[in-house]
């Protein structure tokens, strides 16, 4: 990767993908746990029925913080290759030579270009009539 450098973005793939992969196998895990327990409940009667059937709404609930709990992991998976991607790309950016000539800014904005009012201007004049008088008079100053 041109601008990368050292960044093994694909070995924090591999891992991200590896760890999805086991969360998954966990929810298959799970939800056949809590079709086993449905099961046996629905032909168990008296209170080991009833046993059953707490255990299987425990199961269902558990299972709805344990998806919460991976869909949390993978966001936070996800922050560590960002930041590799960003650090290896604005490295990469930096260590460009810069162009042989100069670049010469051209078009209807470029006679602005040394105008360091001109950006608060523009932004003002796009605003609303009530709130032009607030920049031209921030402007002003």
């Amino acid at each position: 990767m041109l601008l990368l450098g050292d960044a093994d973005l694909e070995a924090q793939l591999r891992a991200i993908r590896g760890q999805l992969h086991r969360q998954a196998q966990a929810d298959a895990t799970l939800q056949d746990d809590i079709a086993d327990i449905a099961k046996r409940a629905s032909t168990a009667s008296g209170e080991y029925g009833m046993h059953l059937e707490n255990s299987w709404v425990d199961e269902m609930h558990a299972s709805v913080f344990q998806d919460a709990a991976h869909s949390t992991a993978a966001i936070g998976m996800l922050a560590p290759l960002l930041e590799s991607l960003f650090v290896g790309i604005f490295a990469g950016i930096r260590d460009i030579a810069p162009p042989a000539q100069p670049v010469t800014p051209t078009g209807p904005r470029a006679a602005h270009a040394a105008d360091p009012d001109f950006g608060i201007r523009m932004s003002c004049s796009a605003r609303r009539e009530g709130s032009a008088r607030r920049c031209r008079t921030a402007s002003a100053n």
